[in-house]
């Protein structure tokens, strides 16, 4: 598993963006098509709208639900109502690259690709098994928030009591946020080289470049 820190969860979102653009790319010029799996969760909506202005060859592209509730078309707790929002509205996708989970009515399987879970938040859902999230290609995780810090920390542990930890980590890359990788994010003040009697130009010196830990002032590469 290789993990990559970013400064922030905006950055982490563009970062995934790239990286699920350039896949799609490689992928159509050695196969002719790119399956994107989507989790729920609020994590991926920035990154979808990111991906939506993306160089994409969106003819070639479907997307597939890991998961979803057990909801009416078009309801606010169902995944594919934020999907669309974020990413299907603004992709030039057609509804037949648009692919729903459906139902198999049966918990933790390991002979079929579909499995109904128990009830989660009140409504229970239908979730992509484990087999066949282990035969993907790629696997990436999108991590932001200091919330997640533990849950992350466990997951490049290897635990296996969390539901990630079953997930191959062979072919798995993590971004994150500092916050979430348990990186405190500090601010740091460097001499103006157009005035010497000031701390800043005119910005606050907040964004950090990823690799290298040094601060950069915001709008400057």
């Amino acid at each position: 598993m290789k993990t990559e820190v970013f400064a922030d969860a905006d950055s982490v979102a563009q970062a995934d963006a790239s990286f699920i653009a350039a896949k799609a790319r490689a992928a159509f010029a050695a196969r002719g098509r790119f399956i994107l799996a989507l989790s729920g969760g609020c994590t991926p909506w920035p990154m979808l709208r990111v991906l939506s202005r993306e160089d994409v060859p969106w003819d070639f592209l479907h997307v597939v639900q890991v998961d979803e509730r057990i909801a009416q078309l078009g309801h606010p707790d169902r995944h594919l109502t934020r999907s669309r929002e974020s990413l299907l509205q603004d992709a030039p996708l057609r509804d037949e690259q648009i692919h729903l989970v459906t139902g198999d009515p049966v918990l933790d399987v390991t002979d079929s690709d579909v499995a109904m879970t128990g009830v989660y938040q009140g409504k229970r859902r239908m979730t992509l098994t484990y087999p066949i999230l282990n035969r993907s290609r790629r696997i990436l995780w999108i991590v932001t928030w200091r919330e997640k810090a533990e849950m992350l920390a466990r997951l490049r542990a290897g635990e296996l009591s969390i539901p990630t930890g079953r997930v191959n980590r062979k072919q798995t890359l993590v971004l994150a946020d500092r916050t979430a990788a348990g990186q405190r994010t500090r601010l740091r003040s460097r001499r103006c080289r157009h005035d010497p009697r000031r701390n800043r130009c005119g910005s606050e010196w907040i964004r950090f470049e990823t690799r290298t830990a040094r601060a950069t002032p915001r709008g400057r590469p």
